[in-house]
C-alpha cells in the first residue's frame, strides 16, 4: 500500500508542477486520502456488484482537486494529528 501511495502522491505532486492543482496542497495527504476513499469504494462496489461507487468516489476526489478540502490545507495536511491506539 505504501508503495501505491508513494506513486499516487508522485503523480499528485507532477500535477501541482504542471498547475493542475493548487501550489499549497500536500501530495502525501491527498494521495492517504485518495487509497482511504478508494478502498471503501471497492469495498462498497462489491456490496452492490457494481462499478457506481469506484465512479461516484472517482468524481468526488476529481473535484477535490479543484476545491480546497481538509487534505490540502498546506502544512497542517504535511502534520496530521495523532490518533488513537486502540491497541493498548
Amino acid at each position: 500500500l505504501a508503495a501505491w501511495e508513494s506513486r499516487v502522491a508522485r503523480c499528485l505532486r507532477e500535477a501541482q508542477a504542471a498547475g493542475a492543482i493548487a501550489s499549497d496542497a500536500s501530495p502525501q495527504a491527498l494521495a492517504q486520502v485518495f487509497w482511504i476513499g478508494w478502498e471503501g469504494a471497492v469495498m462498497r462496489a462489491r456490496l452492490v456488484q457494481s462499478a457506481a461507487p469506484l465512479n461516484q468516489y472517482w468524481d468526488f476526489f476529481a473535484h477535490s482537486m479543484t476545491t480546497k478540502t481538509p487534505a490540502q490545507d498546506g502544512a497542517s495536511a504535511d502534520n496530521p494529528l495523532p490518533t488513537r491506539n486502540t491497541l493498548s
